[in-house]
């Protein structure tokens, strides 16, 4: 569990709740004292979003499903897909499954850099494994595939590839990576990977070039926006526990939280970061729905109130034409 460092000031509570920018991660210290603002500033500053294990909220449809697919491929090797708009806890998502596996029997890759030419994305995926890249492809390939099938007939290892901001690999090594997950014949598959990123991910691969891909994918899985129940949910989770209470939070407050924040787990957290600094500037020992409504002013964020009357120009409009 990740809180504030312990040298904070005891009066520095009710200070810190955030659904962390990777999204279904939780980071909070909360109580019942007022703060001073230069306190909350200094808390703020010193919350870092590094949180795992007990404060993880996990508990939504969608992330379960993603739960038992991720199990699967972890079990029988073959290729997944997750994908989702920014700030929905992808990344926080498989890195806890990840983390919930027995180490001795799984070696995790993570490879983020996917913005790089196709031989980059093997070297790195080389110096990962432990090896000193080949310079020449068809060497380079030999070299990671003789390496993936001996961690897996002779140290009993199971490697798992998770190749982060997929969006951004080339087409040039989205159709190459087909036939490098080939192996005898295509009668095996020894690796397990996973291709996570934004949307647009997946309407690429809908392409007819990239058709060999798309069909060894067994498990395609979308995270989806939070509903307005889930994201109170991972709140009073979060409070919960760092041993608050989550009725510091109003309820109108609350309201403004989640629609401004359209469900996305990252935007309610820099929200939330910045409606506590508010309630703290106004010496108060609670969020209320002036201190959110500031907060979304601040980061731009449209307002409840600014949505109403966007819709309701928008149903003018219909109705004069």
């Amino acid at each position: 569990m990740t809180i504030l460092d312990h040298d904070v000031p005891p009066r520095v509570m009710a200070s810190e709740y955030a659904a962390t920018a990777h999204a279904l991660e939780v980071v909070a210290e909360a109580g019942g004292y007022p703060v001073r603002a230069e306190d909350a500033m200094c808390a703020v500053r010193r919350c870092r979003s590094d949180a795992s294990g007990k404060t993880c909220f996990l508990d939504s449809d969608d992330v379960h499903a993603v739960g038992r697919h991720f199990d699967w491929l972890a079990a029988e090797p073959g290729l997944g897909l997750l994908t989702g708009v920014a700030g929905l806890g992808k990344t926080t998502v498989l890195r806890h499954l990840c983390d919930a596996l027995p180490a001795p029997e799984h070696k995790i890759i993570y490879i983020c850099d996917t913005a790089a030419t196709p031989a980059a994305v093997y070297r790195n995926l080389a110096a990962d494994l432990g090896l000193a890249p080949k310079h020449r492809r068809d060497a380079l390939w030999r070299q990671l595939k003789f390496e993936v099938r001996d961690l897996i007939d002779k140290q009993g290892i199971v490697p798992i590839l998770i190749l982060d901001e997929a969006q951004h690999l080339g087409d040039d090594f989205l159709v190459d990576f087909s036939g490098f997950l080939n192996y005898a014949f295509d009668r095996q598959t020894l690796l397990t990977v996973w291709l996570c990123g934004l949307p647009s991910l997946r309407t690429r691969l809908e392409l007819a070039h990239h058709k060999p891909l798309r069909d060894r994918i067994i498990a395609p899985k979308t995270l989806r926006p939070k509903t307005r129940d889930e994201l109170l949910a991972m709140l009073a989770h979060g409070m919960t526990v760092a041993g608050g209470d989550p009725k510091v939070f109003a309820e109108p407050a609350l309201e403004v939280l989640y629609r401004a924040s359209r469900g996305i787990p990252h935007t309610a957290s820099h929200l939330l970061r910045l409606a506590l600094v508010h309630a703290h500037d106004r010496d108060r020992n609670f969020v209320d729905e002036d201190t959110v409504l500031a907060a979304c002013d601040e980061l731009g964020l449209i307002t409840p109130q600014q949505d109403q009357r966007q819709d309701r120009r928008g149903s003018h409009a219909k109705s004069r034409s």
